[in-house]
């Protein structure tokens, strides 16, 4: 009997956590909110989360992803390199950017940087650069 309940109990209690971390079930997410929109660019994009940020002075904007639900909008730039990028994350920090986590590869530089509840992620190699904002 105990070996029948164990798997039970576990599956309930993934249930509730997953339900108390917002990660319901897809049936009750399609009901609740709409997906990510995917939203071409030609130019930079002015709305309520690029006006926190400085716009990069390298690269192209290609495409945007934003998630009203998560509270999220990430901006993908290509025609950029690795240095660009990581000039870009300098610009962030002479803005007021305090970097909060960095992680830099041989090909790649991936860091979180926050200025008054604003997070910018920001991951750059020599094949784009994507941003990631959002508030807290």
């Amino acid at each position: 009997m105990r070996k029948l309940l164990w798997p039970l109990c576990m599956v309930a209690v993934g249930y509730i956590l997953a339900t108390l971390s917002g990660c319901a079930p897809a049936e009750d997410l399609e009901q609740r909110a709409p997906a990510p929109s995917f939203i071409q660019l030609d130019r930079w994009p002015e709305n309520e989360y690029t006006k926190h940020i400085p716009k990069p002075q390298d690269g192209e904007p290609d495409y945007a992803i934003f998630d009203a639900l998560s509270g999220y909008y990430a901006i993908f730039l290509s025609d950029i390199t690795r240095i660009e990028g990581e000039r870009y994350i300098e610009n962030l920090r002479q803005e007021g950017f305090i970097p909060r986590h960095i992680d830099a590869g041989e090909v790649n530089i991936g860091t979180i940087l926050e200025k008054s509840g604003v997070y910018v992620g920001v991951s750059a190699s020599d094949h784009g650069m994507g941003l990631y904002i959002a508030f807290s």
